[in-house]
């Protein structure tokens, strides 16, 4: 998945949630088994290993007993999150040809350039 965007609101959504979990008393396997998880997926998305899925999150909210205003926040940070950007595409090998050919021959203008200079 090509997201240029996103990296730093995942660690902000991963750390919310870690809090939120935290708070709430609840070790990762209890939290894990409240909304049937294994306690290596919230391990993942505690450690930005693997995304959550904003259908998820409400019920993950909920086992971590949050506020309206805490499920706000993460709700907002999820979705910052799933922002995805497109990410430049490389060049085609038949561009890289013809971008090689053209900085060849500025090269050698440039040689030229100098070797006139020298005389």
């Amino acid at each position: 998945m090509g997201r240029v965007i996103g990296a730093v609101q995942d660690m902000a959504l991963a750390d919310e949630l870690q809090r939120l979990r935290i708070g709430a008393g609840l070790t990762q396997h209890e939290a894990g088994r409240r909304v049937g998880w294994s306690s290596s997926r919230i391990s993942r998305v505690e450690n930005c290993m693997t995304t959550i899925r904003l259908s998820d999150l409400p019920g993950l909210l909920e086992a971590y007993s949050a506020t309206p205003e805490q499920q706000q926040q993460a709700m907002l940070l999820a979705k910052r999150a799933t922002k995805i950007e497109p990410v430049p595409r490389a060049p085609s090998s038949s561009k890289l040809d013809e971008i090689i050919h053209e900085l060849r021959s500025i090269r050698l203008l440039l040689e030229k350039g100098q070797g006139a200079d020298d005389a």
